[in-house]
């Protein structure tokens, strides 16, 4: 697909099924956390959003990376495993039963305990 962090080049781009709309927010992202360079702490902070849903590719760098971002910022997360991948064939879960790492990984179906949601 190309280079893939270059802006313009097409693995740069998003994919045309899932092209934003007009009035929706694209951050682009330089780095391996979603706030590294970005605005992305000023949008969120602009709509009053304090629980993120996190998904994407590179599980263990990405993904990983901005969660941990954004738990240093205050911001409640999950991730939602069935939205990521990695390179590897088994990458390491945490869950309810699991509460070393900053955010849960859920599947598709799964509730989130109402201990999580409250704050």
């Amino acid at each position: 697909m190309g280079r893939i962090l270059i802006r313009g080049e097409a693995g740069h781009d998003i994919i045309p099924e899932l092209y934003p709309l007009d009035n929706e927010v694209v951050i682009d992202k330089p780095g391996k956390g979603a706030f590294y360079a970005t605005e992305l702490g000023d949008v969120l902070q602009k709509y009053g959003i304090a629980n993120l849903l996190v998904c994407g590719v590179t599980t263990e760098v990405c993904v990983n990376t901005t969660v941990r971002e954004a738990n240093d910022r205050g911001y409640r997360c999950v991730v939602l495993a069935d939205g990521c991948a990695s390179y590897f064939l088994r990458i390491p879960r945490h869950g309810p039963e699991d509460d070393q790492g900053p955010g849960w990984h859920l599947r598709l179906g799964q509730r989130l305990r109402p201990r999580f949601l409250r704050q």
